[in-house]
């Protein structure tokens, strides 16, 4: 927002610039400090993300390991009729935590690997490879899960920031000078009034002292 340029040069006007322009750089501070905490947020998060992938790709890689070495051994009907076995899905809840008013996603992946009596199939129809392949498969979903948060909380950060830079760059360079440029401008003119006004009353006491010379 642009201060207007023609105002009344008013105390009442000056007063309320000032307010102003308080109110003005008090948001600034908190606008940068909203941009410190977001950024530093964004460079934990990318290095997190960096981390996260390449837990997904070695779990990926031993995943196919285990599953290729599962078909072979017990074949794809074998390893089919295991999947179709399953009960009892795992589940992801979502919840959130709050950075600098900015609400992030936070999924909570199932902890640990599930003993293979809780995956529904029976022991005596699968050997061990299967129940090596499904503990390599859900080490992956939780690895893909954590690397999907820190991607989404990646996205949302990056883009608050740089709204955030956004409207910083807006106060900095553009509606708080232009404040200060109004105020000194009102400044400046009441000071043109004042002097005005004294050479005014000076001349005026001048001639009222020159008129009772003059009466004497």
């Amino acid at each position: 927002m642009v201060y207007k340029r023609d105002v009344v040069p008013t105390r009442a006007e000056l007063l309320a610039l000032r307010r102003r322009i308080i109110l003005v750089e008090r948001g600034h501070r908190v606008l940068k400090m909203k941009q410190e905490v977001l950024l530093r947020e964004l460079t934990r998060l990318i290095a997190e993300a960096r981390m996260r992938r390449r837990t997904v790709f070695e779990s990926y890689t031993r995943a196919r390991r285990a599953i290729a070495i599962a078909r072979m051994m017990e074949g794809s009907v074998g390893i089919r009729i295991a999947a179709v076995s399953v009960e009892n899905p795992q589940e992801v809840t979502v919840s959130h935590r709050n950075v600098m008013g900015l609400s992030l996603p936070v999924l909570d992946a199932p902890d640990g690997i599930r003993p293979f009596h809780e995956r529904g199939y029976g022991l005596p129809a699968t050997g061990s490879v299967i129940d090596e392949a499904a503990d390599e498969y859900e080490r992956l979903v939780v690895a893909i899960v954590q690397a999907a948060e820190t991607e989404g909380a990646i996205r949302r950060v990056a883009d608050e920031a740089g709204r955030t830079r956004r409207k910083v760059n807006a106060l900095e360079k553009r509606i708080i000078p232009d404040l200060i440029s109004a105020r000194d401008r009102i400044v400046a003119q009441r000071a043109e009034l004042e002097r005005e006004e004294f050479s005014r009353l000076y001349w005026v006491k001048k001639r009222k002292e020159r008129t009772r010379e003059l009466q004497r």
